[in-house]
């Protein structure tokens, strides 16, 4: 989200035609990191692609994760379980944990 409340969308391009997903995930963490530093955003997110393993299980099944991040240092890690079920994927409960501050330093939070 700029800073002014518009939302806009950002995506990697590493000129690969199958890319390592750790490697897009960094591109796009870099250039968010980028704009923060500069004051142009107040928040952010990713959205990827994981394995997670879900409150009360012991098996890692397959998610889409987001990464959610506030200027303020706020942090969120949203998942959303799925399985496969021949062309239509089937969705679990949604869970959250505290998240690991990335795109936002210290230095460019307001005091």
């Amino acid at each position: 989200m700029n800073s002014d409340g518009t939302i806009r969308w950002i995506a990697a391009d590493s000129g690969e035609e199958f890319p390592d997903a750790h490697t897009l995930i960094n591109m796009m963490t870099e250039m968010i990191e980028r704009k923060a530093v500069a004051l142009e955003i107040r928040a952010a997110a990713i959205c990827y692609d994981c394995l997670t393993v879900p409150p009360g299980d012991s098996i890692k099944t397959d998610a889409i994760g987001f990464n959610l991040e506030r200027y303020s240092g706020e942090s969120l890690s949203l998942f959303v379980p799925y399985v496969k079920r021949g062309e239509e994927p089937h969705f679990g409960t949604t869970f959250a944990t505290a998240g690991t501050t990335h795109f936002f330093p210290t230095s460019s939070r307001p005091h």
